[in-house]
């Protein structure tokens, strides 16, 4: 299947760097001087945090997990595979889960459910963007950057079969016949 981009960004780099900024002002508000463990989800949400903790001036504790549920398709399998929670020690620990896409919930339910039982204390989410039309779970990001409409994109972070993670715009993507 041939995949076209759209021909303007759906969000800009101006547009997510301010949104970033915004972001990083509500969590410091939110946390305080509060001992929190930033956990990322990968690949996707690499650019997205790397961007949101530059803005935080105090020493920020970081660890990232790997989440799948796509593969190389451009739809959820519904099925969340999780890798690296053993490494963690989270027991007492407040963490703010990290991610580029909030789409059908269930990523984003399970790896939250998954960090409590493994002894996390309170767990927060942050969000890019947010497909609410598109949730099977019902489950709302502590912090979101954007509502979007069901499209498929692509771009700071996000991917097409691994591929496109690296522009600095959201991109919408039309697959051809």
């Amino acid at each position: 299947m041939t995949h076209q981009l759209s021909s303007t960004p759906l969000l800009s780099r101006q547009v997510i760097r301010s949104r970033v900024k915004t972001l990083a002002r509500q969590i410091r508000q939110h946390y305080g001087e509060e001992d929190v463990l930033w956990v990322g989800l990968m690949n996707g949400a690499f650019i997205f945090l790397a961007d949101l903790a530059r803005q935080f001036p105090q020493p920020i504790e970081l660890a990232f997990l790997r989440a799948a549920s796509y593969g190389k398709k451009a739809r959820s399998s519904g099925q969340v595979e999780l890798d690296g929670l053993e490494k963690l020690d989270l027991v007492g620990r407040k963490v703010l889960l990290i991610d580029d896409i909030l789409d059908t919930g269930r990523t984003m339910s399970y790896v939250s459910a998954a960090l409590l039982e493994a002894g996390a204390s309170d767990v927060q989410s942050c969000v890019l963007l947010d497909k609410e039309a598109r949730r099977e779970v019902p489950f709302q990001a502590s912090f979101k950057g954007f509502v979007i409409e069901d499209l498929f994109v692509v771009g700071y972070g996000l991917d097409y079969a691994e591929k496109y993670r690296n522009l600095p715009e959201v991109w919408t993507v039309k697959e051809l016949a």
